[in-house]
């Protein structure tokens, strides 16, 4: 059973997450005193091993988070955040950025909750592969040939980000539609998680583009139908 840290302001608001949680099989420990413990720096050690994910409430702003995630970054935990509307794609961006592996909102179903759980733990195994291939002197992307008239670069890339760019590739310029991306990515298809996962791991490469003999805007977002290369792309290469 995996062990849940659910760190919260105001017991009685997480409560519905919680219950949720415990519905999947998730043992949960909610807490407000271990949340201020952190806060000021006086968590024991001892008690943070014994858990895999790390959910911090909707009652902690957004000052409190960096102050949280910054305590706990030596952890190996899978981070989340608990909101209570749909973030958009700069919100995503921001809790991304402070290190967080994915959200949670206590509106949505136990499946919804479950699968955001799942995605998450994906989120943080591809953020290690990618710590790891940085710290190698063997790139996770190496220089190999895809289609006939180009090759990719290399690049510092998850295995799902690698799977992302190379179906884009292999459409040759032709917009993908999200909907086809994600049933080729997830045995689920295209959820609403699977969507926003997608969004991010698009994010993702073209922040990592630059690096390489790609550039940062060889993806285009085709509103309405999806993703596609831009087609200058194939004539250089």
């Amino acid at each position: 059973m995996n062990q849940v840290l659910l760190l919260s302001k105001n017991l009685f608001t997480d409560h519905p997450l919680e219950f949720k949680l415990n519905k999947l099989n998730y043992e949960v420990f909610l807490s407000t005193s271990l949340l201020e413990q952190l806060q000021y720096g006086t968590a024991g050690i001892g008690i943070l091993g014994h858990f895999q994910f790390v959910i911090i409430g909707k009652t902690v702003d957004n000052k409190e988070l960096r102050i949280l995630i910054d305590r706990l970054a030596r952890y190996s935990f899978t981070f989340l955040r608990e909101v209570e509307v749909e973030p958009d794609h700069d919100k995503q961006e921001f809790l991304t950025e402070l290190g967080f592996h994915g959200y949670l909102n206590e509106n949505e179903s136990i499946e919804e909750i479950r699968e955001r759980m799942v995605l998450a733990q994906e989120a943080q195994g591809d953020r290690k592969d990618s710590q790891s291939s940085n710290d190698s002197t063997e790139p996770i992307f190496p220089v190999r040939k895809v289609m006939e008239n180009y090759l990719l670069p290399q690049a510092s890339l998850s295995k799902t980000e690698k799977r992302v760019l190379n179906l884009l590739l292999e459409a040759k310029g032709k917009a993908i539609s999200r909907e086809e991306l994600c049933q080729k990515l997830w045995t689920l298809g295209p959820t609403t998680s699977n969507k926003n996962q997608l969004s991010y791991l698009i994010s993702k490469i073209k922040k990592k583009l630059p690096q390489t003999d790609f550039y940062d805007k060889t993806i285009m977002t085709i509103w309405g139908e999806g993703y596609k290369i831009m087609p200058s792309f194939y004539e250089k290469n």
